[in-house]
């Protein structure tokens, strides 16, 4: 399975499993600690499906906007891809920013 498609099964599985733990764990826990389970429950679900953490994958799998020329050539040069770009991921003084979401060449 490709990048793109974990990534997505990766969401997906995210919202069921935090439903989840809503329903039926947060309500015996504190508003300090309810921020702690989600990180921890969804890096188990990202390391099941990806081999790494939220924070890993972004690490080494960085997004770019689109606009800012400089940075967009300088990681492709250093042997990025992009996979997909996110339009309109960012508002910024009304305008809509697109994030090209990039790999190195050898993950692919």
């Amino acid at each position: 399975m490709d990048w793109t498609a974990n990534r997505m099964l990766a969401k997906t599985n995210y919202r069921i499993h935090t439903d989840s733990i809503k329903q039926n764990i947060v309500p015996k826990i504190t508003e300090n600690q309810k921020k702690y389970i989600y990180a921890e429950e969804a890096d188990v679900l990202n390391v099941a499906l990806l081999g790494m953490t939220a924070k890993e994958w972004k690490e080494i799998n960085p997004g770019v906007f689109t606009n800012n020329l400089g940075a967009y050539e300088c990681y492709k040069a250093a042997g990025f891809k992009v996979t997909s770009i996110i339009k309109d991921a960012f508002l910024f003084h009304n305008e809509k920013w697109d994030c090209a979401e990039m790999v190195l060449n050898e993950q692919l």
